[in-house]
């Protein structure tokens, strides 16, 4: 049985739940997160025993490259949009995955308000670095809601991407390393140092708590607003990210 989410309400584990979350009551109410928009909530999520890797990470990436692609937020054209983002995700892998890994290695309990403040600020730091407002929502003692806006001059509409960064407890006993200090493991488990490796395998993973859920889908729409960039697109609505 799935554990509880580690948030108040809304409870973010399932999509009709999260679009319930973004209403029109504005960003005063964490509760109610979006303020007169079309709201989509994009779920990146893979079933645990697939663990958190390279290719998941990718895949987080591209499916929210081509996802904006094929819809109304980016004029170019999609299959040409798809070559150049893959293109550019290969010639950055080591940057990505050094920024995934490093979000990794805050310990991120939902109860352990210390960290999770920590995850909140590196988070938000992510998205300030890639130019976009950011806003901390509080609501009690749950951890707090990362907004981040890119917006568009006269944009009407906003597409809500969303990922969450808090997790569940963990019993270290039963991991092979220390949940918090990412590792990376080739097929036969053995451990990689991929910082000097001379290219990325993809079929290794990195193991750590939230490798898979949730902390990938988040670096990997970032990654792909990177990439989006560097092809040159603009978007052509209000961009939103809630984690």
């Amino acid at each position: 049985m799935k554990a509880p989410s580690s948030r108040a309400e809304p409870k973010a584990e399932s999509s009709r739940n999260a679009a319930d979350g973004v209403g029109e009551a504005g960003l005063s109410n964490p509760v109610a997160l979006s303020g007169r928009c079309l709201s989509t909530a994009c779920f990146v999520r893979g079933a645990s025993r697939l663990f958190r890797g390279v290719p998941r990470l990718r895949c987080a990436a591209l499916g929210m490259t081509m996802w904006l692609a094929f819809g109304t937020v980016f004029a170019g054209d999609p299959a040409s949009i798809a070559r150049q983002t893959n293109a550019w995700r290969a010639q950055h892998e080591r940057e990505i995955l050094q920024e995934f890994s490093d979000l990794l290695a805050i310990p991120n309990l939902a109860s352990d308000a210390p960290n999770i403040q920590r995850n909140a600020a590196r988070i938000r730091d992510l998205l300030e670095k890639r130019g976009l407002t950011t806003q901390l929502l509080s609501l009690g003692e749950a951890p707090p809601i990362v907004v981040g806006d890119l917006s568009v001059p006269d944009g009407k509409q906003t597409i809500a991407f969303y990922a969450h960064y808090a997790g569940q407890p963990v019993d270290p006993a039963k991991w092979k390393s220390d949940p918090w200090k990412p590792v990376m493991r080739d097929r036969a488990g053995r451990d990689i140092d991929w910082g000097k490796a001379k290219s990325i395998d993809p079929e290794w993973r990195l193991y750590a708590r939230s490798a898979g859920d949730d902390k990938a889908p988040i670096i990997g729409m970032l990654a792909a607003l990177d990439a989006l960039r560097a092809s040159g697109e603009k978007p052509k609505v209000n961009l939103r990210f809630v984690f």
